[in-house]
C-alpha cells in the first residue's frame, strides 16, 4: 500500500498575488499616516488616546481570561446586540 500523494498547495492566480502585493506595499505606506491622524485626533479628544491599542485588537491582560469578541459594522448593529452584551456581563463574561 503506498501513501497518498500530497495535496497541491494553493496558489493565488498572478493577477491575485500582484493585487496582494499592492495592498500589502499600500498598507505600510499609509500606516504612518493612519498612526499620525489617531495621535492627533487624540490631541483633541484626550479620551481618544485611553483606548488606542483595542484598535489594533490589544486588549488588557485582565480581559484575556475568557475573552468573547463582538464586533458592529454599524449603529444600528451596536444596539441591536447591546442586550447580547448586557446579558454575557451579567453571566460574568
Amino acid at each position: 500500500m503506498t501513501a497518498p500523494a500530497p495535496s497541491p498547495r494553493f496558489s493565488l492566480p498572478w493577477h491575485l498575488r500582484i493585487l496582494y502585493v499592492l495592498y500589502t506595499l499600500l498598507w505600510h505606506v499609509l500606516l504612518p499616516l493612519v498612526l499620525l491622524y489617531f495621535w492627533r485626533k487624540g490631541g483633541r479628544e484626550p479620551l481618544y488616546r485611553a483606548h488606542w491599542a483595542e484598535r489594533f485588537g490589544r486588549t488588557p491582560a485582565r480581559l484575556a481570561d475568557r475573552p468573547i469578541w463582538l464586533h458592529s459594522a454599524s449603529m444600528g448593529e451596536l444596539r441591536g446586540a447591546a442586550p447580547l452584551v448586557r446579558a454575557l456581563l451579567a453571566e460574568g463574561h
